[in-house]
């Protein structure tokens, strides 16, 4: 009997301790020699998003600093120096080189992916350069292309984890990412992934983009105007007009340049032909949002989003954010900027 719990005490001082990784950084950047590493690991969440840890530090000496880690499983870590980070790797058992020259890592299964998604993804960046008028949302999309094929078959462990952070994450800020992309994409993933909190919210965000995208339903949003405090909806400032809605801010500088440079130009010429301007001000502050209606000389309706809504209801990921309705209510036009507002504006009362 004692011999039994003699062995369950050591599988479980085993299990405690966990595994060891000793990372070997080479770094060879001037200024640097004689400075302190710090190694950052990724913790625990429940998001893709999580925050790094200072887990580690070492003098980095004739160009090499030696990290001694424990490991429970692979995470996703950086080196910091000079308060950047200069090296990306996975703390995984083994030993682990790192170069900062070419932030490539390998020595382990998941390093030595790492650094080939790397090159990949280096290889990509050389081919915008000698480009002399790339496709961006062509390098966009091989980029992304290259994180989804990686994720398919690492679904399973901390590269996968990582790679679908990179394909998510390019594809939302670009705005290329479509609702079937992240659904099929999650389907590959463990049940955990796709209940982490930012992947929920991505999701329910793409839903809403898709429900409101160009030749669906206006949706109907309630707010106050900023000057009476007065309960008001959107539908009934832009009810059988054609109408641009402009989502805008009182801090938002490219907000004020649109209204001065092109908003305020086409409520001047086209309101007489029944065409509508509205402004919905996302502000905190309806003080603020009246102060800059009066200063910049704004004589549309304007409404705030008071209940903080329309970001979601709107898939709205950067303000301003300029809609085109025709008078049925249909949404023509997304993300308008400059110019092209009262061209396509033009288009469709010529319809």
């Amino acid at each position: 009997m004692k011999k039994i719990l003699f062995v369950l005490m050591a599988v479980v001082l085993f299990v405690a301790c966990g595994s060891k990784s000793t990372i070997t950084f080479n770094c060879d950047i001037p200024g640097f020699q004689g400075q302190t590493a710090y190694l950052h690991v990724l913790g625990d969440g429940d998001s893709l998003m999580r925050s790094f840890h200072l887990t580690d530090s070492a003098v980095l000496t004739d160009g090499k600093a030696v990290f001694s880690v424990k490991v429970d499983q692979p995470r996703f870590a950086y080196i910091v120096m000079g308060g950047n980070p200069v090296s990306s790797l996975f703390v995984e058992e083994g030993e682990v080189v790192c170069d900062a020259n070419n932030n490539a890592s390998h020595g382990t299964p998941l390093n030595d992916k790492l650094s080939a998604v790397v090159d990949r993804v280096n290889a990509l960046r050389e081919s915008i350069q000698t480009d002399s008028v790339p496709d961006m949302r062509q390098v966009i999309l091989d980029g992304m292309n290259i994180y989804l094929e990686v994720f398919k078959s690492n679904a399973d462990n901390a590269l996968g984890e990582l790679m679908l952070q990179s394909y998510l994450g390019m594809g939302f800020q670009a705005q290329v990412l479509t609702l079937e992309d992240i659904d099929a994409a999650l389907e590959l993933a463990p049940e955990r992934v796709r209940q982490y909190q930012d992947v929920v919210e991505m999701r329910n965000m793409l839903a809403e983009m898709e429900r409101t995208s160009e030749g669906n339903d206006l949706v109907d949003i309630e707010g106050i105007d900023p000057a009476t405090h007065q309960s008001v909806k959107l539908s009934d400032l832009v009810a059988g007009k054609v109408a641009v809605v402009d989502v805008w801010a009182s801090w938002c500088g490219p907000c004020r340049e649109e209204i001065s440079n092109y908003l305020l130009a086409i409520w001047r010429k086209y309101s007489s032909r029944g065409v509508a301007v509205v402004g919905v001000s996302v502000d905190e502050s309806a003080d603020n949002c009246a102060k800059m209606v009066s200063q910049l000389g704004i004589t549309y309706p304007v409404m705030m989003d008071t209940a903080k809504v329309c970001g979601t209801t709107y898939g709205i990921q950067s303000i301003p954010h300029i809609m085109l309705v025709d008078a049925q209510g249909k949404i023509v036009k997304r993300g308008l900027r400059g110019d092209d507002i009262e061209k396509e504006l033009l288009k469709l009362i010529a319809q």
